[in-house]
């Protein structure tokens, strides 16, 4: 079962978590900031403000990258993979 609300964000490790949401993360994406943020979240954040949520200071770019290896971490915190990939369900 995946845990996506606030209360087992607060459980988990805290990179997991998004600053924004306070919830762990489902698509971990960078900003320009250097900080890992759900990409829903950062999307709807930089569609009106060009400041980093976390410290307020001017975004030099609006370009939004995966991090592949923060989602991988998460998926093995979840339990949904191990470390040859994804878990099968059943």
């Amino acid at each position: 079962a995946r845990r996506r609300d606030a209360a087992a964000g607060a459980d988990a490790p805290p990179e997991f978590v998004c600053p924004i949401t306070l919830a762990i993360m489902d698509d971990p994406t960078i900003c320009s900031d250097g900080n890992s943020y759900e990409r829903v979240a950062i999307e709807r954040w930089i569609a009106t403000r060009t400041t980093s949520p976390l410290t307020n200071a001017r975004l030099t770019s609006r370009v939004l990258l995966p991090n592949r290896a923060l989602k991988r971490a998460i998926a093995r915190y979840r339990g949904e993979e191990d470390d040859n990939g994804p878990v099968e369900a059943g």
